[in-house]
């Protein structure tokens, strides 16, 4: 053949598959199609499904770019105004600059504020940074000068002695120089392990005097120490009563009670809040987020939301409940700096209210005496006095009490307002967000019941198709059936003509006897005589055969069959009809192919068995 693979081309008989029944080979080579059913054409649902994805691919695409352009677009009005905050808190430094500059320039020699003190500090820092400048030198002496001395003596000793250390002659020499440079190594790692701890101290101790003063966080108080105890300038007074005076100078004692206890109750309800002086955070993230917290005013709407999308974006490695953890620390140590500040304030306010009190009461105890003393008769009117005073006292106690426990009841309700503020404004963001997940739930809602209006749709028109279908099998059963009974008609009306045909063949056939019978010659029967040609006609057609036969010789003698032979056999059409259709290759065909007897039995002992091992 054309070097196809022989196995694919049956060439034995098989009578066992397809003889009795020859629809499934009529099946295969007429094609797949039925009468039953319409069939789909495929490009064009597939050409609409491409056009459906298109589409959705496009809206989906729209959605994204209005997503995308809502967040841009948020994002950009977030930057203005941290770009308005970070601009008032630009020109708010640059004044503070200029402030805190004059201030120094007035502090230097020459100045117009050049006082004697100021001209002794000066004086002061000037001898402290010649001593610096001493010791710096000093260093350089004992440290630097020798090391590049050193240097310059191993640059000349290794100019000198490069050949001989080459030739491996100096190689002691080189060991003790190699020696020498490790101590200095070491000498010198010392040196630089000592300046570190020096730095790392002193770096340690101006951290602990300045880190509070920066950020304000810690408990400084503008009244100093408090003395506690009874004063000394009140213990100096003279009172004329005795007892008056222990009463009225137990007062302080109670007093300082009172704020001693309110003080512990501070510290044991913030003791969470003593416990760091940076909320467990890095010095540098703390000043940080102060600086930033800062920036944007109380009064500034959506503050919060602000500065904590500014932290997100500074302090990136901070979570958001990190920082909201170490906003609600730093309000919690502000409120707690506030409230020991005031206490330390009122406390220190009302020793001293006391003691001008007490001073009041003893120059009015000792006016009372003084008219006890000039009139004895009025004893009994000065221990009302002295009543009268200590009622007064006490009143002037409960007073403060009451003042004590009003603070306190306005700073618990400043710091419910505080906390009111914080949930309201995570009440809001949490608004804000359901906000944005009932939008997104809505828009899936809607995405879904257009899914299923489309799925409807789909569906009410794939049963119109199943009625549409059943209603074309039904007819085409009916026409299926009609063609039989016309098929059956007109075989019916052929059998009738060739039975008449026949009839009338044989009648004329008796007629031609009865005519041959007629007409018949008495000769000598020689039949084969009609049949023969003649002399001349005979030599004729010799010589034409001879000369045609010339013409239709090949050139070379052909051993097999030719292109009609090959054509002319079955099997060869069936097997490019099941190429064709693409099932050639499958055992299907190869049944369907040794059902089909070839035009010339074989015979037996060319019988082949090239494949009874498959």
């Amino acid at each position: 053949m054309s070097g196809r693979d022989l196995r694919k081309f049956v060439n034995f008989h098989r009578t066992a598959i397809g003889a009795a029944d020859s629809s499934l080979v009529n099946r295969f080579i007429e094609g797949h199609g039925s009468n039953q059913y319409r069939p789909a054409d495929y490009d064009k649902l597939q050409a609409i499904a491409q056009l459906r994805k298109a589409a959705g691919n496009r809206t989906l695409q729209k959605v994204e770019r209005i997503t995308r352009a809502t967040k841009e677009k948020k994002e950009q009005n977030l930057l203005q105004q941290h770009k308005a905050c970070w601009s008032k808190e630009k020109i708010r430094l640059h004044s503070l600059q200029r402030k805190l500059q004059s201030e120094i320039d007035a502090l230097r020699p020459g100045s117009p504020f050049d006082y004697s003190s100021i001209k002794e500090f000066f004086q002061d820092l000037e001898i402290y940074e010649e001593v610096l400048s001493e010791d710096s030198n000093e260093f350089k002496k004992s440290t630097i000068q020798p090391l590049w001395d050193l240097r310059e003596d191993l640059q000349f000793w290794l100019g000198e002695n490069r050949d001989r250390i080459v030739m491996g002659v100096a190689d002691k020499e080189h060991a003790d120089v190699l020696k020498i440079v490790e101590s200095v190594k070491i000498q010198q790692r010392t040196v630089l392990e000592k300046l570190q701890m020096e730095q790392e101290q002193l770096e340690l101790e101006l951290d602990s005097l300045s880190l509070h003063e920066i950020t304000g966080l810690g408990v400084v108080s503008d009244v100093g120490i408090i003395e506690t105890g009874i004063p000394v300038e009140a213990f100096d007074l003279e009172c004329p009563d005795e007892q008056l005076k222990e009463t009225v100078l137990e007062e302080f004692l109670l007093l300082d009670k009172k704020y001693e206890a309110q003080l512990e109750y501070l510290n044991l309800k913030y003791q969470y809040v003593k416990e760091s002086s940076s909320g467990g955070w890095s010095k540098h993230d703390h000043l940080h987020f102060v600086h930033l917290m800062d920036q944007y005013p109380p009064e500034m709407p959506n503050r919060r939301m602000l500065y904590i999308d500014r932290m997100l974006k500074e302090i990136s490695h901070k979570t958001r409940s990190q920082l909201v953890e170490h906003e609600e620390w730093l309000l919690a140590h502000k409120f707690y700096q506030e409230q020991f500040s005031s206490t330390l304030r009122a406390w220190a306010h009302d020793r001293q209210d006391l003691l001008i009190k007490v001073k009041v009461t003893f120059i009015d105890a000792w006016a009372a005496y003084e008219e006890a003393a000039e009139k004895a008769k009025t004893r009994k009117k000065q221990e009302h006095i002295c009543q009268e005073l200590y009622k007064k006292v006490l009143a002037f106690r409960e007073q403060k009490l009451e003042a004590l426990k009003l603070q306190a009841v306005i700073a618990a309700k400043q710091q419910e307002e505080e906390e009111e503020q914080l949930r309201a404004a995570e009440e809001r963001e949490r608004k804000c967000r359901d906000k944005k997940h009932r939008q997104i739930q809505e828009f899936k809602d809607f995405k879904q019941r257009e899914r299923e209006l489309s799925a409807q749709e789909e569906r009410k028109r794939l049963s119109e198709l199943q009625e549409k279908m059943a209603e074309q099998a039904l007819w085409d059963r009916e026409r299926v059936q009609y063609r039989k009974e016309q098929l059956k008609l007109q075989e019916e009306e052929k059998q009738k003509a060739r039975e008449l045909a026949l009839e009338q063949e044989n009648e004329r056939q008796r007629r031609l006897d009865k005519l041959r019978a007629q007409v018949q010659v008495h000769v000598e029967d020689d039949p084969e005589r009609l049949y023969k040609q003649t002399e001349a006609s005979q030599a004729r057609m010799a010589s034409m055969y001879e000369e045609e036969l010339d013409l239709q010789q090949p050139l070379f003698a052909v051993h097999g069959y030719d292109e009609k032979q090959v054509a002319a056999d079955r099997r060869l059409k069936v097997e490019n009809a099941l190429r064709e259709a693409g099932i050639h290759h499958t055992d299907y065909a190869r049944r369907i192919m040794a059902s089909i007897k070839p035009p010339q039995e074989p015979r037996k002992d060319q019988h082949s068995t090239v494949f009874k091992n498959d």
